[in-house]
């Protein structure tokens, strides 16, 4: 449709152990695993801006292959550069030399202009919302003792089904053209 979507997050730097107990750092996006997942999996580029100090003057950068893997950033394309300008000019030019060196190395018949139309998978909203019952009726189930339930989980249920419909809203106030939300709520409510 000739458009570019950008997802653009703050970051954090997450300190992981090795299976020998060593200790490293990532720095990554500060949105929620799952959502990153998703987000990384479908994007074409991801980097990661910054400042950085060259030639003794501060400029800003774009990460876009981490050699140490210090930085989570990447793309589709093999041939790209391990840092670029902050410009849309620069990202345009870094594509674009990645495109060709790719069409060049692989022949241009695996290279083409042509867009492939994804069409997302359309969610029901009458599902989600029996999902989302199966799922507080499995949570339930796991924590009998029902004061346990009530101030272990019953308050990140809250949480949850606010983040997305709003203070003091529930899922049962839920409309239909609210089906996207149902579905992040059963999504994260999974991994309770």
């Amino acid at each position: 449709m000739g458009y570019a979507v950008y997802f653009i997050s703050h970051a954090k730097e997450g300190v992981f152990k090795r299976k020998d107990g060593t200790e490293y750092s990532v720095i990554r996006p500060s949105v929620a695993n799952t959502y990153n997942a998703i987000i990384e999996n479908m994007t074409d580029l991801y980097g990661y801006m910054h400042q950085e100090v060259q030639d003794g003057v501060q400029k800003r950068v774009i990460t876009l292959r981490s050699k140490d893997g210090s930085i989570s950033c990447g793309g589709r394309f093999q041939y790209l550069p391990e840092e670029i300008g902050p410009t849309y000019k620069d990202l345009v030019k870094a594509l674009n030399d990645a495109i060709d060196k790719e069409a060049e190395t692989k022949g241009e018949e695996f290279v083409t202009d042509t867009a492939e139309i994804h069409i997302a998978e359309e969610l029901n909203f009458d599902d989600l919302m029996d999902e989302f019952n199966d799922v507080i009726g499995n949570l339930k189930r796991s924590y009998p003792d029902e004061e346990e339930f009530g101030e272990k989980i019953a308050p990140r249920i809250q949480q949850i089904v606010e983040r997305y419909l709003g203070r003091g809203k529930k899922v049962s106030q839920c409309t239909r053209e609210q089906v996207e939300m149902l579905s992040l709520i059963v999504a994260d409510l999974k991994e309770l």
